[in-house]
């Protein structure tokens, strides 16, 4: 909550509140509420006002969605309270809208909920059980999607991603998926088990790892929130991965529209799908993907070989595959030996530089 103006006679004590002289403070002030609160999301959708304002603040505040409350004459749009004395009284309806208001956020930003976020927006917004359903069925029938994204490089790049998307972008639902089904690492890059459960793999019967077991449950015509539940392990409170093949025969005999129908199904539930595929240009998931993606990275290695073949590979996705050059993301290592003129020249617009100092700035723009 913010307050805008000096707030008058008012002394009172209110928790989770910032005052402020100018409209100018207000994003500062909202990302100091917001690093006090323990919520995910921000706790600073609320605006007191204690002052005239302008056309321009009334704008601003309308673009950027803020709850405004209005105490005094003011001319502003907005809920009015005829005297400082009712303002106290009803400070307890605005700290109620403002958890209505984290609810909502809620709402909006997940297009269906595991039993852990059910089981929260429960005890914490009293937010009922047909609520929940309703707002997952109205957001699939409106074709609802997220953003695929993939990743083919150093595995240490791929961690490094998914731990600035956690830090940076911590209202947005994730899932991981280990794409690479001839070499599978997410879980040796994030430490984590493989799943356990009594379901078995339709391939061997006994590869009971996440991506065998959601494509034979799609088989078998179960829905992808039960496979959501059942074989993808939880990282972050909003990050799941989906680990991958751990039985080399089983590559030749993937269903590819049991794969299309998982990918596609994981982006109706989920903001962004990050997928680390495999290397080679002739691996057919990969190939899908690419061709899906909003947007492919690409992480050099450090040796010249590495340089000439994804430079090989670059040229390939261009000219044979039709994939736009505004859909790839190529990054260079801090200690790559090739100068960035050259790999400009190789990688055209492509090139964005060094991996750790840009990548987020350029996910951003994709994701959001």
């Amino acid at each position: 909550m913010i307050i805008y103006g000096d707030g008058g006679s008012y002394s009172g004590k209110l928790e989770n509140v910032t005052r402020i002289k100018s409209i100018a403070e207000l994003e500062q002030a909202r990302d100091v509420l917001a690093e006090k609160n323990s919520q995910d999301v921000r706790p600073a959708e609320i605006v007191i006002l204690f002052k005239q304002t302008s056309l321009e603040e009334e704008e601003f505040l309308t673009e950027q969605g803020y709850t405004v409350f209005a105490v005094e004459g003011i001319r502003f749009p907005c809920r009015k309270f005829s005297s400082i004395d009712d303002f106290v009284v009803l400070v307890d309806e605005a700290e109620r809208i403002q958890r209505m208001v984290r609810r909502d956020e809620y709402l909006r930003h997940f297009s269906s909920f595991t039993e852990e976020e059910e089981a929260y927006l429960v005890s914490h917004y009293g937010v009922s059980q047909s609520l929940l359903y309703r707002e997952t069925v109205e957001r699939l029938s409106f074709g609802y999607s997220g953003r695929l994204l993939t990743y083919r490089g150093a595995d240490q790049g791929l961690g490094n991603v998914v731990k600035m998307f956690a830090k940076s972008l911590k209202k947005t639902r994730f899932a991981v998926v280990d794409g690479d089904l001839l070499r599978p690492s997410l879980d040796s890059v994030f430490g984590l088990a493989k799943v356990t459960t009594a379901e078995k793999s339709y391939l061997t019967g006994k590869d009971n790892t996440g991506f065998n077991i959601a494509l034979d449950m799609l088989a078998k015509e179960e829905s992808i929130d039960a496979i959501v539940r059942k074989t993808m392990k939880r990282y972050r409170k909003n990050i799941y991965f989906l680990l991958g093949n751990y039985n080399i025969y089983n590559y030749e005999h993937y269903d590819m529209d049991l794969i299309q129908t998982l990918i596609s199904g994981l982006l109706q539930r989920f903001d962004v799908v990050l997928i680390r595929l495999s290397d080679s240009p002739y691996d057919e998931l990969a190939m899908f993907a690419t061709h899906r993606a909003d947007y492919n990275m690409v992480l050099l290695g450090t040796s010249r070989s590495s340089v000439r073949y994804w430079h090989q590979f670059y040229d390939m996705l261009i000219y044979k595959q039709d994939i736009s050059a505004s859909k790839i993301a190529v990054y260079r290592q801090k200690i790559l030996s090739q100068s960035s003129y050259l790999l400009k020249a190789l990688f055209h617009e492509s090139y964005r530089g060094v991996f750790a100092l840009s990548v987020v700035k350029h996910l951003k723009r994709v994701v959001l």
